[in-house]
């Protein structure tokens, strides 16, 4: 079963060769918030598993996923529910960001 993968970074990411869609658009006049976006969150639906798992263990101590600015579940439902309680976060989270950033 593939993943559904949140992310909080506006211009997403490409993992694997699948972009993992982020939370900027055009905010235009006339334009419309597009039906990724869920609770300030972008949601990328079908990740595959392979894809996910390998860069989630190559990336476990990023400060992306340690700010929990990325999250993947294989439950649909758990990927919404995290970003439905996560919906408050602005960049890095609550608080000073952990983890290093590499030069």
């Amino acid at each position: 079963m593939p993943y559904a993968v949140v992310c909080k970074m506006p211009n997403g990411i490409a993992i694997g060769g699948t972009t993992i869609h982020g939370t900027a658009y055009d905010r235009g006049p006339g334009r419309i918030r597009p039906s990724h976006l869920i609770y300030g969150w972008a949601l990328t639906e079908g990740v595959p598993d392979a894809v996910w798992e390998t860069w989630r263990e190559a990336n476990k101590n990023s400060v992306l996923v340690l700010n929990s600015m990325i999250f993947g579940s294989k439950d649909l439902i758990e990927a919404r529910r995290f970003a439905y309680q996560h919906q408050g976060r602005a960049g890095f989270g609550m608080g000073a960001p952990r983890g290093t950033v590499a030069p």
